[in-house]
């Protein structure tokens, strides 16, 4: 399941000084055959989110993926092969893991030693191959149409389709939601921005395209870096003593 595109959640957010429009990101949801949601930890130096738990992922790059989508492009917020295979290589760099298929199957993955891959890793992420190039010398190609596979016992597959129907469903659907956080007010008590999720941002003002109206978001700022970012149900901060609550 790949997430795209990011910029619905990052871009607006980061707005910088010179109006330079800002990378547009990507990440994948990548699911075992045990149901396990592979999340990787951010180093504790990191600028953005230090120490977080995050799904593989980073920036679209023109060099390996292909032409990137423009700020009047309406592609830029919307599925598409550069996002899948930008999702697919950053993957592979951070993690290692590889999603790509033999040349001439729809469902066989190609296997390679952990020298070769490690090779391969460093590599693409120095730009020194293209990431497709690479995949295609080793007799494979970027599984970029996130084929299902054939989970079991049956529990393991029920439990895989009911998180798929919960990225699909929602008013709007999970994977058309573009969320901007938007801070709403600074809790008195701890400090922490209540942000909203509902904002498209800037890019996506007047077109109807919307995030999610239930949920705010909660954080520390220290020295402009967000820090233990938290989810809560807005209805829930109704409830919240704070008295700037009414810009909820």
């Amino acid at each position: 399941m790949f997430l795209y595109p990011a910029p619905g959640v990052h871009e607006s957010f980061r707005i910088t000084t010179d109006a330079q429009p800002n990378p547009l990101l990507c990440s994948v949801l990548l699911i075992s055959p045990s149901n396990q949601i592979l999340l990787l930890h951010r180093v504790q130096s990191s600028k953005s989110f230090p120490s977080a738990h995050v799904f593989p992922g980073g920036n679209l790059e023109s060099e390996q993926d292909g032409e990137i989508p423009g700020p009047e492009d309406a592609m830029r917020h919307e599925d598409s092969m550069v996002y899948r295979l930008a999702a697919i290589r950053e993957c592979f760099e951070e993690s290692g893991i590889l999603l790509a298929k033999k040349l001439g199957s729809s469902s066989e993955l190609i296997k390679l030693s952990d020298e070769l891959l490690g090779e391969g890793r460093r590599s693409i992420y120095e730009n020194k191959v293209g990431f497709k190039d690479w995949v295609a010398q080793h007799g494979g190609y970027p599984d970029t149409e996130n084929a299902p596979s054939n989970f079991h016992p049956e529990d393991l597959a029920k439990q895989r389709e009911e998180l798929l129907d919960f990225v699909k469903g929602g008013d709007p659907p999970w994977a058309e939601k573009c969320m901007s956080p938007n801070g709403l007010y600074s809790r008195e008590h701890d400090g922490r921005v209540v942000m909203s999720a509902n904002y498209p941002g800037l890019e996506l003002e007047g077109s109807g395209r919307r995030g999610d109206a239930e949920r705010v978001m909660l954080m520390h700022y220290r020295k402009g870096v967000p820090r233990n970012p938290e989810v809560r149900w807005r209805k829930d901060m109704v409830k919240d003593h704070d008295k700037n609550k009414e810009r909820l």
